[in-house]
């Protein structure tokens, strides 16, 4: 391995100035993740990266099987693995020991999804229908008397994920309310007679429930000072991150349903009742599209969970 040398006593910051100059582009979360992977190589190979003259990319399955006994989480191991492909990547390695590294990563990656999906099918035995969900949520909805800040948006927070089509987490903070006509077309919820659209690049979805419509009206119009659809406090004019909204999620549904449910598991509820609906081809791919998935597969795979 020849093409290692000029690198054999490059520390993980001489790396991380080296990846910076060969993706100057990229974000500074890109770039601190790659120098973390290195430093958890370092932790895991009890030695610094300059010590170690890169033994560390010269067997990947050997490499894969130290992050497996490592403490560390199976995603962040993957992380860690990919970001040592990537190092492979920029240190112009030969194609075929990056090619080695691929497919370690790739049957990995496979037995990680074949898991997920093994998982998903256990736990959809045990999620609760979703029309359960729906009738206690318009039942919370019709008894609303004079609620305060927190219950009106976790309420509307369990009921836009129920009462429509689930979307992914990154999708609901980023919607905004239009403050005038001249608004961009994308990221928008607006509202058309009775009734509300979300409207992304990718997305024009009209809210046919009139409870829920009634709910983001008495929300936006009452208790939202700002222009985002989704904020943490009732003086707040800044909408809520990705994490702050999965706390949320979590919180609204352990006080609306007396048990926790997450984004995932609310979507695969919403799943499972539109598969009973029996869709075709073409309403299969327009679901997969509104649940955020890039083909059919998952949905294909919850099929064959409820056959």
């Amino acid at each position: 391995m020849a093409y290692l040398k000029p690198f054999l006593n490059y520390t993980a910051l001489d790396f991380d100035k080296y990846h910076r100059n060969a993706f100057k582009n990229a974000s500074e979360k890109t770039h601190t993740g790659f120098l973390q992977s290195l430093k958890r190589i370092e932790k895991i190979f009890e030695n610094k990266i300059e010590n170690l003259n890169l033994t560390f990319i010269k067997d990947p399955k050997d490499l894969f099987l130290k992050l497996i006994q490592s403490s560390y989480a199976e995603n962040t191991n993957l992380t860690t693995f990919t970001h040592m492909l990537k190092l492979l990547k920029i240190i112009d390695a030969p194609l075929q020991d990056y090619n080695n590294f691929q497919s370690v990563l790739n049957y990995h990656s496979s037995k990680r999804e074949d898991k997920n999906e093994a998982l998903m099918s256990e736990k959809m035995q045990f999620l609760p229908e979703h029309e359960t969900l729906k009738n206690i949520i318009e039942n919370k909805i019709n008894s609303l008397n004079n609620p305060s800040f927190l219950e009106m948006k976790q309420l509307l927070i369990v009921a836009i994920m129920v009462l429509a089509p689930t979307l992914k987490i990154s999708s609901y903070i980023r919607f905004k309310i239009p403050m005038n006509s001249n608004h961009a077309n994308s990221n928008i919820i607006i509202e058309e007679d009775d009734h509300y659209r979300l409207i992304t690049n990718d997305l024009n979805l009209r809210i046919n429930n009139m409870k829920l419509n009634g709910l983001l009206k008495k929300w936006i119009n009452e208790y939202n000072p700002s222009n985002f659809l989704f904020i943490g406090s009732e003086s707040s004019m800044r909408g809520m991150n990705c994490k702050d909204f999965r706390v949320a999620v979590s919180s609204a549904t352990k006080s609306i349903f007396d048990f926790e449910l997450n984004n995932n598991e609310l979507k695969h509820i919403y799943m499972k009742y539109l598969l009973s609906l029996d869709p075709d081809l073409k309403q299969t791919i327009i679901l997969s599209n509104i649940l955020g998935y890039k083909n059919t597969n998952k949905m294909d795979t919850l099929k064959l969970v409820l056959d």
